[in-house]
């Protein structure tokens, strides 16, 4: 999956669901304007917080891309 830091003019979105920030990197299912994306959250090497996103997709296509990442087949 490609990642790429937030578009400052998109919307944020709701949360619709979320993984545990246990080790340092955690990932929220969103959703904006009629799409779904997946934010992932993590520190870099000197502990600032990095948000960057996926592209958007219609609720089907994420809800994929999103039972992909939790099962492990996407990172």
């Amino acid at each position: 999956m490609k990642w790429t830091l937030p578009d400052r003019w998109a919307p944020e979105g709701r949360v619709l669901e979320w993984t545990c920030g246990c080790d340092g990197v955690f990932y929220e299912l969103r959703q904006a304007s009629g799409l779904q994306f997946i934010r992932r959250i993590r520190r870099d090497e000197h502990g600032v917080e990095v948000i960057e996103d996926s592209e958007r997709w219609r609720a089907g296509v994420a809800a994929a891309q999103w039972n992909a990442l939790l099962m492990g087949h996407l990172r």
